[in-house]
């Protein structure tokens, strides 16, 4: 009965890492595109280009799993793992603070009777 437990508990953390490294890669690709297309980036016209039917960024897609590939080489895995709850932290002050300033923004403008765009 514990083997049957041990393969269950297996494949669960397989399709839970993939699902998790699926909702980390994606934004990142998209970001990479976003920026590319707003030509914030050295380079913007390569990686903001979307290829092929499905619409997917493949220049932005190569260079973040080069990134990606190159992190996970370099970077001792203990370095990596006390770097999780910094990132946390980093992401929810980056968050509050764009909503901060968003809802200033537009309570600025209601005030002068701007339009919200």
């Amino acid at each position: 009965m514990d083997a049957v437990f041990t393969i269950v508990f297996k494949c669960g953390s397989v399709c839970a890492l993939s699902g998790a490294i699926i909702c980390a890669y994606l934004p990142s690709t998209r970001l990479l595109n976003a920026m590319g297309l707003d030509r914030l980036i050295p380079f913007g016209s390569v990686f903001g280009e979307i290829n092929g039917k499905g619409g997917s960024p493949r220049a932005a897609v190569v260079l973040i799993s080069v990134l990606a590939s190159l992190v996970n080489v370099a970077v001792p895995k203990v370095v990596l793992a006390r770097l999780i709850p910094l990132n946390v932290c980093l992401r929810l002050l980056l968050t509050v603070s764009c909503l901060r300033y968003l809802s200033a923004s537009i309570v600025f403008k209601m005030k002068n009777g701007l339009r919200r765009t």
